[in-house]
């Protein structure tokens, strides 16, 4: 049975706490002033953490792992039964526990869509970071696609025929094997272009459904 995680109580244990939270930090591509908004901590305060100069306590660590997407035991100098692998090179702390879900396509979820055609989930489930769908448009039929906010970023690749997606009036023609990345911030529109249908995968962060 896992037990609870504890508070590094020495100098060791803290350096290599410090040392993953720095590691971590750099892997996901954000800076000391993201990780500390989202840890509701000052900037000062976290650099000081990893450089081992201050010691969190185990409800700051708890946010800080949050804010990396990691459990806190990943955090942790002597995770116990935690297993973690994957270390990004010699010396330097594993970060994750490697965890591989495989989705067979008969096994594939569908997610209802109004006004067009059902998109297929090819990731696992909806609580995930990452939001991956295939959609096969029948051609010649505009269907709109809800966005609210201004936090969403999305990625769209053709695998077979022609796409036109409307953003803010503007329309951008796919062909196949074009991709496109945007930030929609508002409702957008997307249709599949001539006499036969359109398939296509879309990738959207944070998830939409």
């Amino acid at each position: 049975m896992s037990s609870l995680p504890q508070q590094p109580d020495d100098g060791a244990d803290m350096r290599a706490v410090a040392s993953r939270i720095r590691s971590r930090r750099q892997q996901l591509g954000l800076t000391l002033q993201d990780v500390a908004e989202r840890s509701d901590v000052s900037k000062s305060y976290l650099s000081q953490v990893e450089t081992a100069k201050l010691s969190p306590s185990l409800g700051t660590l708890e946010r800080i792992s949050a804010a990396l997407r990691l459990p806190t035991k990943a955090l942790m100098a002597d995770p116990g039964d935690f297993s973690l692998a994957g270390a990004r090179s010699e010396g330097t702390p594993p970060l994750l526990d490697r965890r591989v879900f495989v989705t067979r396509k008969d096994r594939r979820k569908t997610l209802g869509y109004s006004g067009g055609a059902p998109l297929e989930l090819l990731t696992p489930d909806l609580q995930r970071q990452l939001e991956v769908t295939m959609t096969t448009d029948p051609p010649d039929q505009w269907r709109d696609v809800e966005r609210f906010g201004s936090d969403s970023e999305e990625f769209v690749f053709v695998l077979d025929g022609d796409y036109e997606v409307m953003l803010d009036e503007d329309v951008h023609h796919l062909k196949r094997r074009d991709s496109m990345y945007f930030y929609p911030t508002t409702t957008y529109r997307v249709r599949a272009v001539g006499s036969v249908p359109a398939r296509a995968i879309w990738v959207a962060l944070p998830p939409v459904f």
